[in-house]
């Protein structure tokens, strides 16, 4: 079985135990700035052209050279966890198809070392179907605030939806 954990990309969890309160609540702050910057950056200049949404997601979520993804689900071509860059590459068709995907429900939690994001991912598929996948993304950082690893958890019965366009 492959090993499905963010220490695959070099993640060591911060010692919590040994920060001061205030330490703590820093780190905190900071990973919670750095989950509703994610958010930000997915949202910022939807409906618009893909390379802008793209450009400002790269200026703001910022990988390690180690960087991966895991999925819960199937993108054609690809194993179920790849690298950062393979998996920004197949986010391209989906951000071109679904132009008007954006988050509802939007909830995270910080904690030591990275941030819990989940949302509603809202669409309209190409058959004109509005479609509403629940997600929970877990985000690993490093403590230089890169993205180490990502372990992206889309609520199956969807999620078919999600990826069909690359099927086409």
């Amino acid at each position: 079985m492959t090993e499905v954990a963010p220490n695959r990309g070099g993640w060591t969890p911060p010692d919590w135990r040994a920060m001061s309160g205030d330490e703590l609540r820093e780190h905190l702050e900071q990973m919670e700035a750095l989950a509703a910057s994610y958010k930000d950056a997915y949202e910022r200049n939807r409906g618009g052209a893909v390379e802008d949404r793209a450009a400002t997601m790269e200026n703001q979520l910022i990988p390690s050279d180690a960087a991966r993804v895991w999925r819960s689900y199937t993108v054609p071509g690809q194993d179920q966890e790849v690298p950062w860059s393979a998996h920004t590459a197949g986010l391209w068709p989906l951000m071109q198809a679904y132009t008007d995907v954006h988050h509802e429900d939007v909830t995270y939690q910080p904690f030591p070392g990275g941030f819990v994001f989940q949302c509603i991912y809202s669409f309209t598929a190409s058959d004109g179907t509005e479609v509403r996948i629940p997600a929970a993304l877990v985000w690993y950082v490093d403590s230089d605030g890169r993205v180490v690893h990502i372990n992206e958890h889309f609520e199956s019965h969807n999620a078919d939806k999600w990826v069909s366009v690359l099927e086409s």
